[in-house]
């Protein structure tokens, strides 16, 4: 079995506001509630249908042109995603929050069950001084994230080259970039391993490490938003 990491965005809650368990995010939407869920279809699995919604479940609220889902692990601890729009043929959503130096500017794509999110140190629509920080693409048995050389885009003149969001992108050239992660995943049994390697453009060095994680019966989904609470050093 392949796994591959791809949650696009949003945080964990550690705390769980009960009051708005049942909270609509969609005005309008129809809400159902799932045991599992396809972040690359954007679609439940298992509908609940007895309403026992013992953990963990989904709920899913959908109307013709957006999406969004909850997911609750625990009464504790849940997810929320952000709201995907329909645009034509592929879904989008679009986020912001604070990073150490900038504001971080975050479009999500998912089209054709590929998954591409861009990340921006700044508006790039509206800042001259706006930067394209990285680029994930993610698809059932492939992840590769690229980080770029801030230079390149931060120069006004060089303003034409700044990499807008698309669902076409095609791999840039290494002197753009600062370093290319690559993941893989392989499971067996109850345990995950993920072999990372990462790649330094600037004298091709490369690191390779390895993290291992006890799933049990959890999906792909559940361990892509609380893999870290099942971390374990890896056997030998």
């Amino acid at each position: 079995m392949t796994f591959t990491a791809s949650n696009c965005g949003g945080s964990i809650n550690k705390k769980e506001d009960k009051n708005d368990m049942n909270e609509k995010r969609i005005v309008g939407s129809i809400e159902k509630y799932y045991k599992d869920f396809d972040l690359y279809t954007l679609k439940g699995k298992n509908e609940i249908i007895d309403n026992d919604r013992s953990y963990p479940y989904v709920k899913v609220e959908t109307t013709d042109d957006s999406l969004a889902y909850t997911a609750y692990f625990s009464n504790t601890q849940k997810y929320k995603s952000p709201i995907y729009f329909r645009k034509g043929d592929f879904f989008q959503y679009f986020t912001q929050y604070p990073d150490d130096f900038c504001n971080i500017y975050e479009y999500c794509m998912l089209y054709d069950e590929k998954i591409i999110t861009y990340s921006y140190c700044g508006d790039p629509f509206i800042d001259n001084e706006a930067f394209l920080h990285s680029v994930t693409i993610k698809t059932r048995d492939s992840y590769d994230e690229y980080y770029y050389a801030d230079y390149f885009l931060l120069n006004p003149k060089n303003r034409k080259t700044l990499i807008l969001p698309s669902i076409q992108f095609i791999e840039p050239n290494k002197k753009y970039l600062i370093s290319k992660t690559s993941k893989k995943y392989v499971q067996h049994g109850d345990i995950l391993r993920v072999i990372n390697e990462e790649i330094f453009f600037d004298g091709n060095k490369v690191n390779n490490k390895f993290f291992c994680f006890m799933i049990k019966d959890y999906s792909f989904f559940w361990w892509s938003l609380y893999g870290n609470h099942m971390k374990i050093d890896c056997p030998e």
